[in-house]
């Protein structure tokens, strides 16, 4: 089943939202000077964000004092998001499914989607992001990609016969591979080309690597939504299996990313 078809996994963040906006990472601020850039972000640049969760991506761009509306499906992390950004009174954060919501053509100047593209239906995505958007505005979607397979985990997936799930931006990435994020690239340009409504696209890769204690990887592992929807009886051993592995290892484990950023220009000319 495609990800974005999995409604189970697609709800499951709202049940996790406190844990999720407490651990998951941050991106590179060089990331967000790449797309205030590329938009030519101003107090008056008119963003809509896709997925915002909760607020993680937003609040680098709400602190440039643009102007942002939110949409987030679920209502646990909408409510995070909206505390959150309370002090942004141009930031809005609407409870609604980017495939059903409407918006008026071309009323963007950037559309911004962190972590959650691959959520959305392939023939929604690219064709409505486009209609939003002004003649020259900014497509930016971007994710934090696991860069490399933690070697010290492995005998526990294998023991509990789960193959460790790279987190992609991509659908077509395979879970029983080492991560190639050259590769993943590959396909998502594919992607944007097929739907033919963007140009001028172009990929930028940030990498950055951080260590997490044997507690704090179990704890990020949970806010996933593959292994938050296990049963627990499956779940709560596997997590313990790994916790082990890793104080075995030494106490902590060096998680390497790569933040693949996509930025794009829509197709189509607008009046």
């Amino acid at each position: 089943m495609a990800l974005h078809e999995n409604e189970t996994r697609k709800r499951a963040f709202g049940l996790l939202a406190e844990e999720y906006d407490a651990c998951r990472p941050r991106y590179p601020a060089a990331l967000v000077q790449r797309v205030a850039a590329h938009a030519r972000l101003t107090p008056a640049t008119r963003a809509l964000e896709i997925g915002s969760g909760t607020g993680i991506a937003t609040l680098p761009f709400a602190e440039m004092g643009c102007s942002i509306r939110c949409l987030e499906l679920n209502d646990g992390m909408a409510a995070v998001a909206r505390r959150k950004l309370a002090r942004f009174p141009r930031v809005t954060v609407e409870t609604a499914a980017f495939e059903d919501w409407t918006g008026e053509d071309g009323a963007f100047d950037l559309v911004f989607c962190a972590q959650a593209w691959h959520w959305l239906p392939p023939e929604v995505r690219y064709a409505k992001a486009s209609r939003l958007l002004s003649a020259d505005g900014t497509l930016a979607v971007f994710a934090n990609w696991d860069a490399a397979v933690l070697e010290e985990v492995q005998p526990a997936y294998r023991r509990h016969h789960r193959p460790e799930v790279a987190d992609r931006a991509g659908e077509a990435w395979r879970e029983s591979h080492p991560p190639d994020t050259e590769a993943g690239i590959r396909d998502a340009r594919a992607s944007i080309e097929r739907s033919g409504c963007f140009r001028n696209i172009e990929f930028h890769r940030f990498p950055w690597q951080q260590v997490f204690r044997a507690d704090e990887h179990v704890r990020i592992l949970r806010t996933y939504s593959d292994c938050s929807t296990l049963p627990a009886e499956v779940r709560e051993p596997l997590l313990a299996d790994i916790a082990t592995a890793i104080e075995q290892a030494g106490g902590s484990v060096t998680r390497r990313y790569e933040t693949i950023l996509m930025l794009a220009r829509p197709a189509v000319t607008r009046p």
